[in-house]
Formats: structure tokens, sequence, C-alpha cells
């Protein structure tokens, strides 16, 4: 049983002439997560000096936008790059600076390529906004015609104007009496759709503005369309307008594109070293600072301690580390430490919630457990083998590029590994398939049992499993409260449960005999249980016995699952055995309910298997022991995707 990462609580002394060196020294090494010092000495003060992050942050929000514009360009990208969104895939090598060389390359670069890159940016949301003004016009022009409004006329007159509006359909009867008391107006209403209607109206010109008034007072929205929509057949012009405004983006996107070719990687890579450099800076504010020297305090792992203090201490002569044990009131963070078989089970647990420092971590007993659970409930060798070939496309394919994902493979693998296992266990090949082929049942396949076969045997077994799994949990709760010494907690939420199931127990069996005033044995049990749940958790805390007969029959899912994989899986291979006896298209019609069905089956199970077991997990298992709470350790480090310093 593992518990988090130990910390140990640093605070480092050093003159402010070495604040940059040893902030890019303690980023390198990537151990030490900064937290704020409160200031209890008048000596002491939050740094002033901000203009170093100021400029970073400048650079970094103009080198971002070229960025920006570069992307604009036509670039081919794999599916791992559209999948992790990653600008490119192969690190580039770079020589490590410091602010001021980092920060001169920046404005160097801006300064050669900025105003370019802003201009054809320009340019280009020029050009997209005129093309998307010609395009609306043109389908309310097209919108108008079908509905016979004369576009030729609708330009004013010295004495006449013409107004043409969108209504919603509810304001339309109401709009319509409106207009009919209006003496100097005249109007056209029509449907444009079950949610709108066009009003073409004539007015006169002392009257316009309140016909216009009117419109709007009942929903209404104006439009407006440019002098040239009003020619007697405008199609010609808004092709030719559209056709030079394509033809004008082509050129300017062409421009943006061979200037992409050269400055894209370049201009991705600086912008994650301003990214870096604007993390190391901002942990500045966390200092106190005084005339002459500086003070930083942070969390690093007790195992990291040593390599810590000989690093920065080599590096710099000038510098203090304080070490010392986190105290009884620090929010002390957490970072989980599993062997590397249960590593990727870590994020299940941070799912639901990261341990409180110095708690218990779960996952050595979640992830394995969440695994059987989630195959147990799909329980088909070919689904199982589905998930295998997943997981192992993810491990190729992403697992190098992202730490998240590859942990993600190696759960879908295992679950799958687990699950063609069960499969084979309970004779299920694409559920009964076997039968159709080779005239061999699932439950003759089976060296264990088939769920459909044997249903009364998985539910039974499903309950036996809760009973195990959640008194495992009641354990660990115990194992808690005595390392914390809480010793009533430990009665009122653990041992009371333990004494109420032995009751329940015996009486089940027939155990009771007498034992007290002719009161048996497993009556006193459940009764004392009974009168000391309502001691310690009052007349309604016998709610809670309901809520743990529900925990335990929660876990009928496992049997539910696995016969609905089952089920679905059979029931496709029946209806697609039927189809397959229709003349001439009965195999195609065969092939694709199978197809589809296993398809449908397999993706549906899959997901229903992972999330009823991570309920299991987080609900059922957590609520009998586990709280969370903590807060996850993030150092500061250099967090890179695109670039690797070369030393």
């Amino acid at each position: 049983m593992s518990k988090p990462i130990e910390m140990s609580k640093v605070t480092l002394f050093a003159l402010q002439k070495e604040r940059a060196r040893l902030l890019g020294s303690i980023q390198a090494l990537g151990v030490l997560q900064p937290v704020e010092i409160k200031r209890d000495s008048v000596e002491l003060e939050k740094p002033r000096q901000i203009g170093t992050i100021k400029e970073v942050a400048d650079s970094l929000i103009a080198v971002s936008r070229l960025v920006r514009v570069l992307k604009l360009a036509e670039r081919k990208t794999d599916m791992v790059q559209n999948v992790l969104g990653l600008e490119f895939l192969e690190k580039k090598g770079i020589a490590r600076k410091d602010d001021a060389t980092l920060l001169q390359n920046a404005q160097d670069f801006l300064k050669e390529h900025e105003e370019g890159l802003v201009a054809l940016e320009e340019q280009h949301t020029a050009l997209v906004e005129e093309e998307d003004e010609i395009t609306t016009h043109k389908q309310v022009i097209e919108q108008l015609s079908a509905l016979d409004v004369p576009l030729a006329e609708l330009a004013d007159t010295s004495k006449l104007g013409m107004l043409v509006a969108r209504i919603p359909v509810e304001h339309a009867a109401v709009l319509r009496k409106a207009l009919e008391n209006k003496k100097t107006v005249a109007f056209k209403m029509n449907a444009l759709s079950k949610k709108e209607y066009v009003v073409t109206l004539i007015s006169l010109q002392r009257s316009l503005q309140d016909a216009s008034t009117l419109l709007k007072q009942h929903g209404g929205s104006i439009i407006s369309l440019p002098a040239w929509a009003l020619r007697e057949d405008p199609s010609d012009y808004i092709g030719s307008q559209l056709e030079h405004v394509g033809a004008e983006k082509t050129k300017v996107l062409a421009q943006i594109t061979g200037l992409s070719e050269t400055l894209f990687e370049e201009s991705v890579v600086l912008r994650e070293e301003l990214e870096i450099a604007k993390e190391r800076l901002e942990a500045t504010h966390k200092m106190l600072d005084s005339t002459s020297f500086f003070v930083m305090q942070g969390w690093v792992p007790s195992k990291d301690i040593d390599h810590f203090k000989d690093s920065l201490t080599k590096e710099m002569k000038a510098v203090t580390v304080l070490v010392e044990e986190p105290g009884k009131d620090d929010n002390v963070p957490v970072a989980l430490q599993n062997r590397k078989s249960l590593k990727p089970f870590e994020m299940l647990t941070e799912l639901y919630a990261l341990p409180k420092y110095g708690d218990l971590d779960p996952t050595f007993i979640v992830g394995p457990l969440f695994l059987i659970f989630a195959a147990f409930m799909l329980t088909d060798a070919v689904y199982g083998l589905g998930l295998v070939l997943l997981g192992a496309v993810i491990l190729k394919k992403f697992a190098k590029y992202d730490e998240g994902l590859k942990q993600i493979g190696i759960i879908i693998t295992g679950m799958g590994s687990l699950t063609m296992l069960f499969g084979v266990l309970t004779g299920s090949y694409f559920g009964d398939l076997p039968k159709y082929f080779f005239g061999v049942s699932s439950a003759e396949l089976a060296f264990w049992k088939d769920p459909l076969a044997d249903p009364l045997y998985f539910l039974i077994l499903s309950i036996a499993v809760a009973v195990l799994y959640l008194n495992i949990g009641f354990v660990l709760g115990m194992k808690e409260d005595i390392r914390k010494k809480d010793y009533k907690t430990m009665l009122r939420d653990r041992v009371l449960w333990f004494v109420l199931q032995i009751g329940i127990a015996l009486l089940a069996l027939g155990i009771n005999p007498p034992l007290l005033f002719g009161v048996g044995l497993a009556t006193l049990i459940l009764a004392g249980a009974v009168i000391g749940i309502v001691v310690m958790h009052g007349p309604l805390g016998l709610l809670g016995i309901s809520g743990l007969m529900g925990d335990m029959i929660s876990f009928s899912r496992l049997f539910a699952l696995s016969l609905s994989t089952a089920g679905i899986a059979l029931a496709v291979n029946l209806l697609a055995n039927l189809v397959s006896e229709v003349p001439f298209v009965g195999l195609i019609l065969a092939f694709l309910i199978f197809l589809m069905g296993h398809t449908f089956g397999f993706v549906m199970n899959s997901i229903g298997s992972f999330v009823h077991s991570l309920r299991l997990q987080f609900v059922e298992f957590f609520g009998r022991f586990y709280e969370g709470g903590g807060d996850k350790f993030t150092p500061l480090k250099e967090d890179r995707y695109y670039s690797e310093v070369k030393e």
C-alpha cells in the first residue's frame, strides 16, 4: 500500500544578481513547486522589478499572433498532429539562452517579419469579410427574388421610400394589423420559413422613419442591400466579385505559405521559449526581496533534495538552501508514487481526487480491479482483441508525444487482454457466432461458464464480489483511522458496519443459538449494531443500512453488462442468420447487419464497461474509506513539445 511522495519544504536565500540564474537552474531541474511567502518581516517586500516579465509577455503575444498568421497557410498534417494539436512532431535542437538573449532574438524576429505578416493578415481578414458580406447579400437576394420582391424598385425616390425586413412569425399577425392602420403605408408579407416572414413596405418619406420604428418594435430586422444589389439582375456582378475576391485571397495565402515554409517552425519554437521564460519569471511574484538578497520557498520531493541542493550550490556559491519537514498547518502538494505497472492507473485516482498528503493512495487496488471489472462486463474474446489492437495503435502512434495518451493506451490494452481471457473462459467469440459455423454453443466452448446459460451463478458471484470489495474498503478505512488515531470515526464508520454484516450473515445462515434471555446470538449482534448506528449517527443513520445494501446490489451491474454484451451479440447473429436466406441480397444484408451490429455492440459495451467500472470504484468503493482533497504537485519546469536544449 502506497502513499504520496514525501515532500520537504525548501527555503532559498540568494543575492539579487543571482535571481535570473537561480530561476533558470530551478526550472531546468524541474523538481521545485514555488509557493508564495507570507511577509512576516518589514525588511522584506514583494519584488517590484517587473520590466523583463512585461517585455517577455509582450513579445509572446506578438510572436503568438505571427504563428496564427502563418497557420493560415495550407500545411500537410498527419493524424497524430491533428489528434494532439501539435504544430509539428520532431523536436528542434536549440541552445539554452538567458532572458536578455531570448528577448533580443524575439525582437529581431519581430522587427524583420512582424510588419509584413501583420499586413498580410489584415489583407486576408478584409478579403474574408468582403467575401462573407457578398455571400450573405447573395443569399438574401435569392430569398427575396423567390418571394417576387421587386429588388430593382427598392431604391428610394424623393417622395417614396421602401423597406424590407425579416419578422418573427409570432409577431406577424400583430404587425399586419398595425400596418393596416397606417394610411401612408402599403405592404406585402410573405412567409420566408416556418419561423420568419419577409415584409416589403412602401411609405411616404415623411413616414418612413415611423414605419422603420414599427418594424423594429415587432422584432423586425431591416434588410439593407448595397446599390449593386438593386439591379435588374445582380447575379453576374456577384459572380465576378466573388471570383475577384477569391483570386486576391489566393494571392495573399500564397505569400503566407511561402513565408510559412521558412518561418513557421522557427516562430513556434520561439513562442515556446517565451512561454517557458514567462512561467519562470512569474515565479518572481512569489518571492520576497531585501536590498541585497531575495528569498524563495517551495516544495521538493524528499528523494530529490540532495540532488537539488548539490546542483544549485555547485553552480552558485552565494546561495543558501534550508530544508525542513512539512508543518501541521502546511498545505503540502501531492505527487503519487507507484511501481511502473500501476503508473497508468494514477490518472484514474486523479480523475476522482488526489489523496491528501500522507493519506493512503488507492491506486494499488483501484487499477487492477478497474481492469478486472471492465473486462468482466465486456466478456468477449473478439471484442477484447479489438481493444488490444486499439491500444497498440495508440501506443505506437501517440505514446512518444503524449504521456497521458500513453497511459490510456496501456489501460485499453490491459482491458482488452483481460477481456480476451474472460471471453475464452465464457466461450464468447462475437457472442455465439461459432454455433452458426461449427455447431458449438458458447456453453460448450466455455472453460468456465456462459452468462446466458447460467445467469443466477453470475448474479450471486457479483454480489459476493461486492461484499468482499466493500469490506476491503472498510479495512483500508480502519487502517487510515488507526494511523490518524481517529478511533471514533473507526467505530462509527467501519466497526459498526462490520458487526451489522456479521449479524445479517449469521441470520441468513440460520446460526442464531439462544444466548441472553432466550434471544439468539445473531439477533443480539444485529440489534447491537443497529443501536450503535442510531447512537453514533442519529435515527437517519439507519438509512445507511439501505445505502450499504444498495452499494452491494449495485455490483450486479457486473453480471448485467456481461449479460448485455452476450445478449446483443446473440441478437445480431440471429438477425444476420435470418436475413442471409433472402434470395440474391441475403448474404450482403447479413454481412451489413453483422458488421454494423457488432460495431455498435463493441463500441457501446466497451464504453459502458469503462464507465460502470469507474462508477464502482468512485461511488461504491471510495465511499467506504476515501476522502481525497489533495492538491497536485506542479513543479516549475520546462514543458517542451517543439524544442530540446543541446547543452
